[in-house]
């Protein structure tokens, strides 16, 4: 299967154009998906269930740590009927959830190979299929039918518990009738129109958690305690993490700098740069301002690893990512630049919740908010998207300060 991270669309075309052309891939992708895994359901008889339960979750770490504690009540729900538990993630989420002893066993998914790859399709559908399974539970809203409800239908389950309600899941439209009747059980059962907000997250999660039947004043678990000792840690430091995965959820990182420095010169941080990768461009300089001040860690941590190192830090700085959810789910005080693609989503927390407290989003308002990221306006690839560009330093640093200042006030 041609892979359609490859296609582009012709010169020429406008973005109106390309967008549709792109939609139109995508149905035809789900289309054959659809067909091919109705084939496979044809072909590959299901095993003779017993009293195993697959719960999946499919997305990235700020997802999961979101979501961690309901997962973990899902867990204890089905372990107190004497079932075991199983999970299966992303591959970047296995060390997360074996710290966290989520599951008896951590399949891995591939999400791009499993929507590209015929042959690596079929192995996992069979895989899963005979595996026996007695339940399984897709606990995403924001969600592609030909991926997590495509896993659901290829475990086929007698009981298949799943959540609809995100414009994402509309993408597989032309998938829905076939991946939706596998469903015995739609938990609950809330469509939204494209272009409608979602719900936040901590909602979703609170729903996990009450069909476990259990509740909590927080939403966030706390980071399983994973040794960061090995690591060159300052006494009392700032965590910076300036990276987003996409260029255009990213600050630019000279304003970063700019923080920084004033972390150090204002309030005698250290400051612990950390991001998946490393940061030359940015470490090079900040070397040169801050001196034996800065620690950089960039692309040196594994999860558990950097999770333990936010624990620590008296203030973390970063755009919206797992960064974020880590420090609000140990107390430390964050500040968040964010965009507008799918604002209210994940950032800002609810006011009512317990981890708003000390966390804070830095954002511009603009009309276009909850894009999911498709800008309506031109920027260089390397560039943030216009909502974030906007967003000047001193506006960043005065909630740095107001967020200092309140963290204080907690500990004393």
């Amino acid at each position: 299967m041609r892979s359609l991270a490859g296609l582009r669309p012709r010169a020429g075309t406008t973005a109106s154009e390309q967008s549709a052309a792109w939609r139109w891939l995508v149905r035809g992708r789900d289309l054959l998906l659809q067909v091919f895994d109705g084939v496979l359901g044809l072909l590959v008889p299901a095993a003779r269930p017993g009293r195993r339960v697959l719960l999946i979750r499919t997305d990235e770490i700020g997802d999961y740590v979101v979501h961690r504690q309901a997962l973990l009540d899902l867990q204890a729900y089905f372990v107190s009927r004497g079932q075991q538990v199983d999970f299966l993630c992303l591959g970047l989420l296995s060390s997360l959830a074996q710290a966290d002893q989520l599951g008896e066993q951590v399949l891995i998914l591939d999400k791009r190979r499993y929507s590209n790859d015929w042959r690596y399709r079929a192995r996992l559908f069979v895989q899963l299929r005979r595996a026996g399974y007695g339940a399984v539970v897709q606990t995403r809203q924001d969600k592609i039918a030909t991926v997590e409800d495509a896993l659901t239908f290829a475990v086929h389950a007698p009981l298949r518990i799943g959540w609809e309600g995100s414009p994402v899941s509309l993408y597989g439209l032309l998938s829905r009738p076939l991946y939706h009747l596998s469903f015995t059980r739609p938990a609950v059962r809330q469509v939204a129109d494209v272009g409608q907000p979602q719900r936040h997250e901590f909602d979703f999660s609170r729903v996990l958690s009450a069909f476990a039947g259990a509740s909590h004043p927080a939403v966030l678990r706390p980071s399983a305690a994973t040794p960061a000792s090995e690591l060159p840690l300052p006494a009392r430091y700032a965590v910076v993490f300036p990276t987003a995965g996409w260029p255009g959820r990213e600050w630019p990182a000279p304003r970063f700098a700019q923080i920084a420095e004033r972390l150090w010169s204002r309030h005698g941080l250290d400051v612990v740069l950390c991001a998946a990768g490393p940061l030359p461009h940015l470490a090079g300089p900040l070397r040169d301002a801050l001196g034996s001040h800065l620690s950089d860690l960039s692309g040196q941590t594994s999860v558990p690893q950097l999770a333990q190192i936010i624990a620590g830090a008296e203030i973390v700085i970063t755009n919206e990512t797992s960064a974020t959810h880590f420090a609000a789910s140990n107390a430390v005080p964050c500040v968040t630049v964010l965009g507008g693609g799918h604002f209210g989503r994940f950032m800002p927390y609810p006011l009512d919740a317990q981890e708003a407290r000390l966390s804070r989003a830095v954002y511009h308002p603009m009309p276009c908010f909850q894009c999911d990221w498709a800008c309506q306006f031109p920027r260089d690839p390397d560039a943030p998207v216009r909502c974030i560009d906007l967003i000047d330093v001193d506006t960043v640093w005065q909630t740095v300060e107001a967020v200092l200042r309140e963290g204080g006030d907690a500990r004393d």
